[in-house]
């Protein structure tokens, strides 16, 4: 997928070092406007977006990926018309092994915002995708 921006919520939260209870980023803390001469790539700490009318850009993200999503690699042993098998195979399936991507949450493949789907590209906590590994046998009498 190329050329798609994801509005990344979560960074709403974790990336205001607002001084309520929860976590920050470290960014967000570490790069947090502290006066004159410094720097300016996330909010003053305790800086609340409570209320805001509108949503900051630096929440958009370039949501672009790469996916490896199913592969499977198997090997067919030889057998012989002696042999106790007619054919012996054994694979291992991979599901969701790699994704490429520069998004920093969890998946860029998002569809819609806290199951709305009128409001699509919005990422709000959007639970990963699992990998699963099998292995299998095949075994033909």
């Amino acid at each position: 997928v190329q050329g798609n921006d994801i509005a990344n919520g979560n960074l709403l939260t974790i990336g205001n070092a607002s001084g309520q209870f929860q976590n920050i980023s470290q960014s967000a803390y570490y790069n947090a406007w502290r006066g004159e001469g410094t720097t300016n790539t996330h909010p003053r700490i305790g800086y609340d977006t409570i209320g805001d009318i509108a949503i900051t850009d630096r929440i958009i993200e370039d949501g672009s990926f790469l996916r490896l999503n199913n592969l499977t690699v198997g090997y067919d042993f030889p057998t012989n018309n002696t042999d106790l098998f007619q054919r012996f195979n054994v694979f291992v399936t991979a599901q969701n092994l790699f994704t490429w991507t520069k998004y920093s949450g969890y998946n860029p493949e998002i569809s819609s915002f806290s199951y709305d789907g009128l409001r699509n590209g919005v990422d709000w906590n959007g639970a990963p995708d699992a990998k699963t590994i099998s292995l299998g046998l095949n075994i033909n009498f």
